[in-house]
């Protein structure tokens, strides 16, 4: 059926149902595209339409009726058995996941359901008047027009111009009187309640609702949230009516004929509270996707809760049971953005933009208009300053959480079925206005950095880093640019007090090059971070090494060599911890610690199983619990293992060597070439040396905690004190221990050779424990 808005459509539908057959909407506001993919997929018997959209279907192998059409008058009548109730009634295309559209084919038996539950609901009846809104191609359309004719009501049906103007829509409701109105969000949220008293039930449906519109639009009249995807027959599920300022956003119960179910990903169900993904079972169940049995047969699954060969329909959506029996939407599944392999909801996010004073209307998405640069943006309408929305989001939620930028519109766009149309969203400007030109050569190449790492085209002096799509992953990418740029160390810490370009360059002079970044980025990469924690020397540039065998972000946490004053492991792991939780704010976590960071890192993941938080991977790499004469040992410890260190970093070969001195090391740093890292000052190898015997008198006086996780231990073969590192380990560990010889000396752990040997365990171990960040 291919007709304009109209009574008309309507006969034209009653008539394909009366024959026995199932009728295929089609919008013809579509573009032909689309409209002629619908085509080819259904390969439907007709196409019913009329005069001026004809031509729209020429050259197409099809069978088309025109009801314009003075012959079609003397077709001879004949009367037709009534279909069963298990037949197909309509054919309605939702967008896929994957970009192709697929036919969702519904039967009377859920229509019949579906009129039965909502005209006694929303109380329809003779005298009420009922918008016919919603796109017929959009299956809101089937719960409007066929509960109003069913019930006698009056189905109120405007032209397209009508329902796509404001101002129309508004003047509609107040002509007619319409006293019953299906919306969406995006579209309510453009109207105003004033001289709308008429509407006496109002349903919310089709996109995730907010407390604003609540606020503004339940009192008066009975509102409800309504939910239910297509291949559920139009609604599932329906909220008791909605209360202004209660903050409360329910979905609801499930309609008679159908029941839900909240599970996990074993397909047990979970208990009050705990988010999991809905389910939907009953009589209002869809056939199936037309002409595609292998996504029907991974949509539609076997039902355990049900009698034998009864189905559920997984829906995707992540929802939660409240105290009240109703369910709470939580967000899409795969709106599971992950962002520098964190999890996000955006629907949390943009909860957070609405709740910002004179927010009329907010929406979240995640663009890439860099290639590889995922960022979220908001999109908000109402008279407000998007650094004002910004700022008051940031002060909310966590910084990985915050949009990169956000972009003030008079009116958010939308689709044919009121929804909202995230492709007409403008791409922002992330360098804001009020450019200023670098004007120094410092400037020059500071901007420069920004620009590069944030992929824009240019950063102006007085642009703040964090505004314009920073964040505390990519400042550590700027940070190591500046070394490379100047041969200085800042602090991840300095570039978030001084976060633009004309403000950063003061710090450049003085002893920032004795800086070492607690959280720096060693190697990037997709999906969870590893988090390596510093051995004895207080520094995790050893670990940088692991990025060329590791495909995901690799951040070492190092010591505060000034200012450290940490009176015990625990203390010290505490302290780290929230440096993790600043770049993860939530698990699972993956932790690696070689030698003193073995502890360290044990300690932290103790801490946060102790929590609540998951650690989905410990790797303790050849870690002990003490080291005997540790002070003697410490005392007359040289700066010579840190050289080798740096050297191995770098492929050089620290053997034979002699004397091993920092001027030597420079020597051979001036003439080779593709360094990974610099030379750091001669001062600093000297306070390495220093911490080693402060960590090793740590290290004695530690008594470690009970981590209730498993862990891997690499340990180190040909080690001169060679100890069972499982059984020194067990005591504190509680789950499985999986350890792995690897042929070299405790110093060699994070040579090439070795490293290349054991690669294979950690990639296997992050592949086995993948978690909600992957």
């Amino acid at each position: 059926l291919m007709l304009p808005r109209s009574a008309a459509a309507i006969v034209a539908t009653l008539a394909v149902l009366r024959t026995g057959a199932a009728y295929l909407p089609i919008d013809v506001r579509h573009p032909d595209e689309r409209v002629g993919f619908m085509l080819a997929d259904a390969s439907p018997a007709a196409v019913i339409t009329v005069g001026e959209y004809v031509s729209r279907l020429a050259g197409r192998d099809l069978v088309v009726i025109d009801i314009a059409d003075p012959a079609r008058a003397a077709q001879p009548l004949a009367p037709l058995p009534a279909p069963s109730a298990s037949a197909v009634a309509y054919v309605i295309y939702t967008s896929g996941t994957t970009g192709t559209p697929k036919g969702v084919a519904v039967t009377h038996t859920g229509i019949g359901d579906l009129i039965a539950d909502q005209a006694a609901r929303f109380g329809v009846d003779g005298d009420s008047r009922v918008l016919q809104f919603a796109s017929w191609s959009f299956d809101a359309a089937v719960s409007e027009i066929w509960v109003t004719l069913v019930t006698g009501a009056t189905l109120v049906i405007p032209p397209d111009d009508a329902v796509t103007r404001i101002s129309g829509l508004t003047g509609l409701i107040q002509e007619f009187g319409i006293t019953h109105v299906t919306l969406t969000p995006s579209v309510l949220g453009a109207l105003s309640p004033e001289g709308l008293e008429s509407v006496r039930s109002l349903v919310v449906a089709g996109e995730a609702t907010s407390a604003e519109l609540v606020d503004r639009w339940a009192p008066g009249r009975s509102m409800v949230n309504a939910y239910g995807p297509t291949e559920t027959t139009v609604c599932a599920t329906v909220s008791e009516p909605l209360v202004a300022g209660s903050g409360v956003l329910p979905i609801g119960r499930p309609i008679s004929g159908t029941a839900v179910f909240v599970l996990d990903e074993g397909l047990s169900e979970v208990p009050v509270g705990v988010v999991g993904e809905l389910y939907v079972a009953g009589r209002g169940l869809a056939r199936g996707y037309l002409r595609r049995p292998g996504l029907t047969a991974s949509r539609f699954v076997a039902c355990p809760f049900g009698s034998a060969g009864s189905r559920m329909y997984r829906t995707g959506d992540l929802v939660r049971w409240n105290a009240q029996g109703e369910l709470e939407y939580v967000g899409r599944s795969d709106d599971q953005v992950k962002i520098r392999g964190f999890r996000i909801e955006l629907g949390e996010v943009g909860a957070a933009l609405s709740g910002v004073a004179g927010v009329e209307q907010a929406v979240v998405v995640v663009r890439e208009d860099q290639p590889g640069s995922k960022r979220l943006v908001g999109y908000v309408t109402g008279a407000v300053d998007p650094a004002v929305v910004r700022a008051s989001v940031g002060s909310r939620l966590p910084e990985y959480m915050v949009p990169a930028a956000v972009v003030a519109l008079d009116s958010l766009p939308l689709t044919v079925n009121g929804k909202l149309d995230k492709r007409s969203l403008p791409a922002p400007d992330y360098a804001g206005e009020g450019y200023r030109a670098p004007s120094t050569p410092t400037e020059e190449v500071l901007a420069s950095i920004y620009a590069q790492v944030l992929g824009l085209e240019r950063v102006g002096v007085d642009d703040s880093f964090f505004d314009i799509g920073g964040n505390s992953l990519l400042a550590m990418r700027v940070v190591a640019e500046i070394h490379d740029a100047f041969d200085v160390r800042v602090a991840v810490r300095t570039l978030f007090q001084a976060p633009t370009v004309r403000a950063l360059k003061e710090h450049l002079g003085g002893d920032v090059d004795s800086e070492v970044s607690q959280a720096e980025i060693l190697s990037e990469g997709g999906g969870t971070p590893l988090f390596c924690i510093h051995p004895g020397g207080g520094v995790s540039w050893p670990y940088r090494p692991l990025g060329d065998y590791l495909d995901i972000p690799i951040i070492g946490i190092s010591q505060d060599l000034d200012n450290d004053r940490s009176e015990s492991v625990r203390e010290m792991a505490a302290n780290y911890l929230e440096i993790i939780r600043k770049a993860q704010p939530d698990g699972p976590y993956r932790l690696l610690g070689w030698s003193f960071g073995g502890g360290v890192a044990h300690e932290i993941a103790a801490q946060l199983t102790r929590s609540g938080e998951q650690v989905s991977t410990l790797v303790l790499m050849d870690s002990f619990l003490a080291i005997e004469d540790a002070d003697s040992a410490g005392d007359v410890y040289t700066e010579r293992p840190i050289l080798e260190d740096y050297l191995r970093i770098n492929g050089l070969d620290p053997s034979g060597i002699e004397p091993l001195t920092y001027e030597v090391v420079q020597r051979m740093v001036d003439s080779a070439s593709n360094l990974k890292m610099s030379l750091p000052p001669e001062s600093m190898v000297g306070r390495i040396a220093e911490n080693v015997r402060h960590n090793r008198r740590l290290q004695n006086s530690h008594s470690p905690a009970k981590f209730a996780g498993s862990a891997i231990i690499l340990s180190a073969r040909l080690a001169e004190n060679k100890e069972d590192l499982s059984a020194l380990w067990k005591p504190y560990i509680e789950g499985e221990i999986v350890e792995y010889g690897v042929e070299c000396t405790h110093e060699e752990m994070l040579d090439p050779v070795p490293m290349a040997s054991y690669a294979g365990v950690l990639e296997e171990a992050f592949g086995r424990n993948q978690d909600g960040h992957q």
